[in-house]
């Protein structure tokens, strides 16, 4: 149920036994079903087309991947790396990512339903084009992160440092904005619909005048 904070995304289903991950690695139309990938290294992995549901992947190295039409779901990724990776086309549900180091990754043109993250490192993150419902961003570093004609609707960032975001085309409705480093972010005038704390309004004043071609005087 939504509150005042917003909705609380569903948590992952994720069952106490676990077996070994595949021999293959993250590949090509790979089906892994109630896997523990916890220190793998699939680092570089070129895969398309798989599916991965009820995982756990605790400080596990997937760094730099390149995948394409992968599914996610129900999966729990703590202290890992995902840096780097470039997703197209890929869908994640119903997962939980805890103090992940993310720089650099790019989910890109896919579907982000009922994720969380938190403590996670973000900067240079891209989401461009993709659609985010169910949502929740907690203590994230977000620095010019990419929002590019994304669907951020319903989505929460609390807590977050989003210096230089970009929020170019993006979708609001119902979107929450709590106690986030806003600076100098571009793309303002499209936050239409989201809700914004108080205290988070005067960084906003500044980047609304920008985009608005209002030169503000500072005595």
């Amino acid at each position: 149920m939504a509150g005042r904070s917003g909705p609380k995304a569903t948590d992952p289903q994720l069952p106490e036994v676990l077996g070994p991950p595949d021999a293959d690695g993250l590949v090509d139309e790979a089906d892994w079903w109630r896997v523990d990938a916890s220190g793998a290294d699939y680092a570089g992995a070129v895969a398309a087309n798989f599916h991965i549901e009820q995982c756990r992947f605790t400080r596990a190295d997937l760094s730099g991947g390149r995948w394409r039409g992968g599914v996610w779901r129900d999966c729990v990724f703590d202290h890992g790396d995902l840096a780097n990776v470039f997703a197209e086309s890929g869908s994640a549900f119903r997962s939980r990512f805890t103090d992940v180091r993310m720089t650099g990754l790019q989910w890109t043109d896919g579907v982000v339903k009922d994720v969380t993250f938190t403590g996670c490192r973000m900067d240079l993150t891209g989401f461009r084009f993709t659609r985010l419902s169910g949502t929740v961003f907690t203590d994230c570093r977000m620095t010019s992160v990419d929002f590019t004609g994304a669907d951020l609707t319903g989505v929460v960032l609390r807590r977050c440092d989003l210096t230089g975001a970009k929020f170019h085309q993006v979708k609001m409705a119902g979107a929450r904005v709590e106690d986030c480093v806003i600076d100098d972010v571009s793309g303002v005038e499209f936050l239409r619909g989201a809700t914004v704390k108080a205290a988070d309004l005067i960084p906003l004043t500044f980047a609304l005048a920008r985009a608005l071609g209002i030169t503000v005087e500072v005595d």
